[in-house]
C-alpha cells in the first residue's frame, strides 16, 4: 500500500551501488526509506532527499516492515545553504543526529520544532540561540526540566552562582562546589533560565535578547548526556570547529 507524507530527511547514507537508506522525520514520526537509485546520476528523487531538506514523499508502507521503499520525492526546501556552511551544517546534523537516536514517541509538535529550526538556521538567525532552544524543548520533552527558579540543592533564590549538571539546575553561592559546578555570569543564567522557559514560538525573542554562543549549548548537552545518556558524534565535532569563529 502506497502513502504520502511530508518528511524533513534527518540522515542520507549510501547503500550498495546506487542506492541510499534515509531516515526521515513525518508528523506521524521516524521513517525509515530505502531509496534504490538516488545515487544514480539521473535519479529523479536524490535532490529532494539531502540532508536537512523537507519533501513530499510517496512510498511503499508494509505493516511488516520497518523499512519502507520510496517511490517519490518532490523536493518543498531544499535548505542546501545548511549542507555549504559548516558551522550550520555542524548545528543541523547534531540536531538530527538527536532526533534520530532518541526513542520517545514523536508527534506533530516534535515535527514542527524540528522544522522551525532548521528554518531559522537557513534564513539567518543565531545558529547557537537555534540550537539552545532545540535541546531545551528537547529535554523539556524527555521530561528533563532543569530548575531555574531558585538553588537545586537548596532552594534559596538569593546569589545564584552557578549550574549543576548531576543535581539539574541553578546552585547558589552556599552549595556551590567548584569541583562539580560550572561558574556562570549573571547574563549566562539569565540566558539559561529564559532558554529552560520559552517555547518554539519564541524563537524570534531568543535571537532578539541576547547573542549566544557555544558555551550555552554546551550546558545544555552535558544535561542530555547526563540524563538521556546521548553519545552524539556530532557533538564532539561541533565542540572541536566551536574554537574557530564564523
Amino acid at each position: 500500500m502506497n502513502e504520502q507524507c511530508d518528511m524533513l530527511v534527518l540522515s542520507y547514507k549510501e547503500y550498495r551501488e546506487h542506492d541510499a537508506l534515509i531516515c526521515g522525520l513525518s508528523e506521524q514520526g521516524k521513517i525509515n526509506l530505502i531509496a534504490r537509485g538516488a545515487n544514480k546520476g539521473n535519479s529523479k528523487n536524490a535532490g529532494a532527499i539531502q540532508p536537512y531538506s523537507l519533501a513530499r514523499i510517496l512510498y511503499n508502507a508494509h505493516e511488516q516492515r520497518s523499512l519502507y521503499t520510496l517511490k517519490t520525492a518532490q523536493g518543498l526546501k531544499s535548505r542546501r545553504h545548511l549542507r555549504e556552511h559548516l558551522l550550520l551544517s555542524a548545528i543541523a546534523s547534531l540536531i538530527c543526529e538527536i532526533v534520530v537516536s532518541q526513542t520517545m514517541d514523536e508527534g506533530s509538535e516534535y515535527f514542527k520544532i524540528v522544522d522551525t529550526c532548521l528554518d531559522a538556521l537557513e534564513k539567518g538567525t543565531q545558529p547557537y540561540g537555534v540550537l539552545c532552544l532545540f535541546l531545551a524543548l528537547h529535554l523539556r520533552m524527555q521530561g528533563i526540566y532543569p530548575e531555574v527558579e531558585g538553588c537545586v540543592r537548596c532552594g534559596s533564590r538569593e546569589h545564584i552562582q552557578g549550574i549543576s549538571i548531576c543535581d539539574g539546575g541553578f546552585v547558589c553561592h552556599s552549595c556551590y562546589r567548584c569541583e562539580d559546578d560550572r561558574k556562570r555570569t549573571k547574563e549566562q543564567l539569565k540566558k539559561f533560565r529564559l532558554i529552560n522557559h520559552a517555547a518554539i514560538e519564541h524563537l524570534s525573542i531568543i535571537d532578539d535578547s541576547a547573542s549566544w554562543d557555544y558555551e550555552d549549548a554546551d550546558i545544555l548537552l552535558s544535561l542530555l548526556s547526563e540524563y538521556g545518556n546521548a553519545a552524539l558524534k556530532s557533538a564532539v565535532f561541533l565542540k572541536n570547529i566551536s574554537k574557530f569563529t564564523y
